[in-house]
């Protein structure tokens, strides 16, 4: 037998090294050998009379990741599924911080709403900081309200789930994952970790060990491992852990929806973004800072890494059954190709750069159309389309909305004020009660400390007063983004304001400071503080040159404008963002043709990146070609449905083309999204096409009283 260590100081029996494949044909599909542990339980119980939900996260998932892998045969249950149901792109939100983007998931609702700002919160004493917990949710989850009215849940994973909920059902939090050994070989599972504590044991035991993993279970993530001085390479130890930890998520789930009666399981399971933050840099094509050696070992370790995940899945499908609704989505997309930075940004959640904006959504079952693709979805419509498929009323104060166009018969969707408003027994800890008092920090800080390794959060220091005072600014920052990525900048701005005169060393609390006063029209400021950040005109970031044109037009300098304008357009970057913001600078100019230009360079770089539609829209009407304008404004609504700007091209495209109910019908939706910028304008417009192309006096005359 070969010794191989994964980790330092703790040696692994393994399998000797040999070159056959660990892959096992079993009943025409593929399994590792120490996942069978999770297929050997017992028989499932006997369905409950609901129509049952199966709610699948995978973290940072892409269909440019997948589709590739799908025309070559590779992901069997996926091409299953797409086939059988609804597939599209899922709009991530901002900040890209997965504790916010999956409560956003779990809730509806944007962060401001929910309450879990970031990774981590100082605890209840302030001299310390722990993982961001279920008691900080300021809304129910949709376990919450699935729970009062009497629907029995699995919920396994879930960021922030953590202290377990009394819920009607099982919750096997997010810090699973810290689960160690006694001397007898026992799970040493902490208080509030699963729910029932009264099953803490035997769910605990579903805990893969990394030392029970064998050579031939990571064999088919790097077939090239033997080639690896584990003394000085701790990439496989990394590849291990992220391995055991998806099969204990995985072995655990289908140990319950097996022996448990359930309504509604959920799964969150985050090693696809685990694994490519740390191998997506050696994933083909070879990045030219990646050296021949760690590209040829480390090459496979994406693709066998969805492989994995295609097999997780094919037998959660298989445990739900035929007439279950299976849901799979992902917070967010990953950078691939050419579109991989070459340098993270060392800071609080740098690594969040690789995210890509569009993840994946795909939904199948009962009352689902088949094999129809979707636009326009969002993460924050995965609960309200869940609370309709299972007959449920949607909040309305919801952020998301109901994709009917998932559904065989569309029936419009009942709503209620909101689910926090209905009284009833929803799982959640009380207000106030601090159910994390007796819980040991110990157990706590093992979660915090891996949220550092993986650079989202910094190391925290021995000063607990200080490291918990870090992490709650850090919580405000995240909120001002939130408001500012809403469009809600007079809210972003004063939070700003507070975190550059509370730290004002910390350089990405002013440059989001002149970005925000930019967008309040406080022109001189922004362009003050962005030349103080960056003297050096050289080592100025793109998008800080854009804004500064951007300002001198506003402030009457044109001729520096334009020539900071052209040198931009020489440096051609490429990335899709700055080329669209470089493009609107230039409409701003009048410069359309090379606007046009910029816009369409942008789309060859990402032809999901909305905002180049839009752009392409704003320049057809300003030319009068308001067809094109109508197809590249819905274009954009469908890549991204909250668009505001993009609607109200399309609402004027549609006008101007005299398909005056359809740009009526455009204007309201786009007051649904209450921003500041196009209400008035929206509410004007209606009131000019009710009086003067639809004859309707009172319709008129109500939009005109509207401020």
């Amino acid at each position: 037998m070969a010794r191989l260590e994964l980790l330092p100081g703790a040696a692994s029996e393994l399998h000797s090294l040999n070159q056959t494949s660990n892959f096992v044909k079993t009943e025409d599909h593929l399994v590792f050998s120490f996942f069978m542990r999770a297929q050997q339980t017992p028989k499932s119980m006997q369905r409950t009379k609901n129509k049952k939900i199966l709610l699948v996260g995978w973290d940072a998932a892409d269909w440019q990741h997948i589709t590739p892998m799908l025309d070559a045969g590779e992901l069997p249950m996926l091409n299953r599924l797409i086939e059988e149901g609804v597939m599209g792109n899922l709009a991530t939100l901002q900040p890209v911080l997965s504790p916010m983007l999956w409560n956003s998931i779990a809730t509806g609702k944007t962060a401001d709403k929910h309450g879990i700002h970031g990774f981590v919160e100082p605890n209840d004493t302030g001299d310390g900081v722990r993982p961001s917990t279920s008691t900080s949710r300021t809304t129910k989850a949709i376990w919450n309200i699935f729970n009062q009215v009497g629907m029995r849940s699995n919920v396994v994973g879930w960021w922030a789930s953590y202290p377990a909920e009394p819920i009607n059902g099982n919750i096997v939090t997010n810090l699973f994952n810290a689960i160690g050994r006694n001397q007898d070989n026992k799970p040493v599972v902490g208080k509030f970790v699963i729910h029932p504590e009264s099953r803490a044991l035997e769910l605990g035991d579903f805990k893969i060990d990394i030392r029970e993993l064998t050579t031939e279970d990571i064999k088919p993530f790097v077939p090239k491992l033997g080639k690896i001085d584990q003394t000085k390479d701790r990439r496989l130890a990394t590849l291990a852990k992220v391995l055991s930890d998806c099969a204990s998520y995985h072995a655990v789930t289908t140990h319950l929806m097996e022996t448990q009666p359930w309504d509604f399981t959920a799964v969150y399971l985050d090693a696809i973004d685990h694994f490519c933050h740390a191998f997506m840099q050696y994933h083909p094509p070879r990045m030219p800072n990646t050296s021949e050696e760690d590209f040829e070992i480390y090459q496979q370790v994406i693709r066998s890494a969805y492989q994995f995940h295609d097999m997780t899945l094919q037998r959660l499908v298989d445990l739900a059954g035929p007439d279950c609704i299976v849901m799979l989505v992902s917070d967010h997309g990953f950078q691939s190709g050419r579109g991989r930075p070459l340098v993270t940004p060392l800071e609080p959640a740098g690594p969040a750069m690789w995210h890509r904006n569009y993840g994946v959504f795909l939904i199948s079952g009962p009352g689902i159309k088949r094999d129809h693709r979707l636009y326009g979805a969002s993460i924050i419509d995965v609960t309200p389309t869940l609370l309709h498929a299972a007959g449920l009323s949607v909040g309305e104060d919801m952020d998301g909305r109901v994709l009917l166009d998932a559904f065989i018969d569309p029936t419009p969707a009942n709503t209620i004020a909101s689910w926090d408003l209905v009284e009833g027994d929803s799982g959640m800890h009380p207000r106030g009660a601090n159910v994390l008092a007796a819980v040991p920090q110990v157990e706590q800080d093992q979660l915090v400390k891996q949220f550092a390794a993986l650079g989202y959060i910094d190391n925290p220091t021995d000063n607990h007063k200080k490291a918990a005072k870090d992490a709650a600014m850090e919580l405000r920052y995240n909120l001002a983004r939130v408001f500012y990525s809403t469009n809600r900048y007079d809210e972003a701005f004063a939070i700003f304001l507070e975190l550059v005169r509370a730290v004002p060393w910390e350089d990405r609390f002013w440059k989001s400071f002149s970005y925000c006063a930019f967008e309040l029209g406080h022109y001189a400021q922004a362009l003050q503080t962005i030349r103080q950040l960056y003297p050096n005109w050289e080592k100025m970031p793109l998008f800080s040159k854009l804004i500064s044109a951007q300002c001198l037009m506003h402030l009457g300098e044109r001729e520096q404008a334009d020539e900071l304008i052209t040198q931009m357009l020489a440096a051609q970057p490429r990335l899709a963002n700055l080329i669209v913001t470089l493009g609107q600078t230039l409409v701003n100019r009048g410069r359309l043709q090379e606007a046009e230009a910029a816009f369409r360079r942008a789309i060859e770089i990402d032809a999901d990146y909305p905002q180049a539609y839009e752009g392409l829209a704003g320049i057809h009407l300003r030319r009068g070609r308001n067809d094109e304008a109508i197809d590249a404004s819905l274009t954009a609504v469908t890549l991204l449905y909250r668009l505001p700007k993009a609607h109200f091209y399309l609402a004027l495209a549609l006008e101007r083309s005299g398909e005056f109910e359809r740009a009526v019908e455009a204007y309201e939706r786009l007051l649904k999204f209450n921003s500041p910028r196009f209400q008035y304008l929206a509410h004007r417009r209606l009131a000019e096409v009710y009086r003067t192309r639809l004859g309707n006096n009172s319709a008129a005359d109500f939009h005109m009283t509207i401020r």
